[in-house]
C-alpha cells in the first residue's frame, strides 16, 4: 500500500469572511443569509458553505465554487451536471 493511501494529507481552502455571508433584505430590513446555487445538488445552499475559487479563475475577490464543499470533497471537482440531451430527429427536420 502506498503511503499517500495510508495517511490523508492536510487540506487548507479559502472561504468567505463572516462579512461577506450576509446581506440585508430590503423588504424587511432584516439581516438574512446569502444563498448561491450548487451545481451539484441543484438547489440554493448558504454561500458559506462553498469554498471560494481559486485566484487564477475568479473575475471578483468573492467568487465562489458551483458545488457546495460537502459536493466538491465528494466529487473531488469533477463533477460534469448532466444537461438534457436533444430530442430532434431527421424526420422532424424533414416535415
Amino acid at each position: 500500500m502506498k503511503r499517500s493511501e495510508i495517511s490523508t494529507p492536510r487540506v487548507d481552502r479559502k472561504v468567505l469572511p463572516r462579512v461577506d455571508l450576509y446581506t440585508i433584505d430590503v423588504e424587511t430590513g432584516k439581516t438574512i443569509k446569502k444563498m448561491v446555487w450548487c451545481e451539484y445538488h441543484k438547489r440554493m445552499e448558504w454561500i458559506g458553505d462553498f469554498y471560494l475559487e481559486s485566484e487564477p479563475k475568479a473575475k471578483h475577490s468573492s467568487d465562489v465554487r458551483n458545488m457546495c464543499i460537502e459536493a466538491w470533497d465528494k466529487v473531488k471537482g469533477k463533477y460534469i451536471p448532466d444537461y438534457p440531451t436533444p430530442t430532434a430527429t431527421l424526420i422532424m427536420f424533414m416535415e
